[in-house]
């Protein structure tokens, strides 16, 4: 069994009133039963979109025809992975793709500024975030990654309603996981382990992603 000595948890807390992408559905909690309330469990209740928090997405998301997350084995979601940081630009250009040594097969993470800025974690969603450039996205399938994933919501341009990153990456089979905090995570080599769950006909999941090494 292989052993870690790093564990290194990249998700964002799910929770009322936190950020959504516009135009998804807010994350709702509520108790079915309690302790508090004399009953012999606590038990909750969640409502939440596919895309909440920290969420991988699948070919399906923009793809008709393309295998839900019931269809994959785990293996897809367990990969080497690349953390790459591409500085003080405002989008992720071909260049850091092509200086990050990223390989084929693994996943490539790639912190900001939205790391540093809290863009995942304020109080109200920020439209000028750092995204994933088409160009950027064509060198990805290139290279022929297994994963993108970088700390936004959206690796599109906020207001680019086409999505061309979005598909030009799920296209060519590479998932994507968006909402990842990696503002404590320093640039090198990890194991990325990014479970989404086993749900019948869906095309993304809130996941809990870590970085292992």
């Amino acid at each position: 069994m292989a052993s870690f000595t790093e564990v290194l948890d990249i998700s964002i807390i799910i929770k009322r009133g936190m950020q959504i992408f516009p135009g998804d559905p807010p994350f709702e909690h509520r108790k079915v039963s309690s302790l508090a309330g004399g009953d012999v469990a606590e038990v909750s209740a969640f409502e939440i979109c596919a895309h909440t928090g920290t969420h991988l997405d699948l070919p399906a998301h923009f793809i008709a025809g393309q295998p839900t997350l019931e269809s994959l084995p785990p293996d897809n979601f367990i990969l080497p992975a690349l953390l790459t940081d591409n500085g003080e630009s405002e989008s992720v250009g071909p260049q850091t793709i092509i200086n990050s040594g990223a390989r084929a097969g693994e996943a490539l993470l790639i912190r900001t500024t939205n790391s540093r800025c809290g863009v995942l974690t304020g109080s109200e969603f920020r439209r000028d975030y750092v995204y994933l450039t088409p160009d950027a996205a064509a060198v990805c399938m290139e290279l022929d990654l297994a994963l993108v994933g970088m700390d936004c919501f959206c690796v599109d341009r906020f207001g680019n309603d086409d999505y061309p990153s979005h598909k030009i990456l799920l296209s060519a089979g590479i998932l994507i996981l968006e909402g990842i905090g990696l503002a404590g995570a320093e640039p090198g080599r990890y194991t990325l382990a990014a479970l989404p769950l086993k749900i019948s006909g869906a095309e993304a999941s809130p996941v809990r992603a870590v970085l292992l090494r």
